[in-house]
């Protein structure tokens, strides 16, 4: 059985596709693209599922970690540890509370943000 190497010649071994060259196995082109597609497909799948799983994992990790935070920091309140398991409506509920603290501390924060321009553009004309 003689096999038929894809991919450029300097390509490492896990990347080149190896395939049955068609003309030995007297395959007709329609069998050939029907075999190439199916492999495509596979191929597409199973990497849609491994950057998937992935990207659930480093999801979780983050998760873990903003937990580990808001347990650590004295004064947070360590019940936004459990959003995920918050209904939709807690959710939106806890999303307005923020909205409002947003709203109501925003002009602190933007005095806080222009004081701290100020002070760069000062140290930027003292040297």
């Amino acid at each position: 059985m003689r096999l038929l190497v894809l991919g450029p010649p300097d390509c490492s071994p896990q990347r080149r596709r190896v395939g049955l060259d068609g003309t030995l196995l007297q395959l007709p082109d329609t069998w050939q693209l029907f075999i190439s597609t199916g492999t495509t497909i596979v191929t597409f799948l199973m990497m849609v599922f491994l950057i998937q799983n992935t990207q659930n994992r480093e999801t979780r990790i983050v998760s873990l970690k903003l937990d580990e935070l808001l347990r650590g920091v004295e004064g947070a309140r360590t019940g936004l540890v459990e959003l995920d398991h918050m209904s939709d409506e807690d959710l939106e509920v806890v999303r307005q509370e923020f909205a409002r603290l947003r709203d109501k501390y925003a002009p602190l924060v933007d005095d806080d943000l222009a004081h701290v321009e100020r002070e760069l553009k000062a140290r930027k004309r003292r040297r």
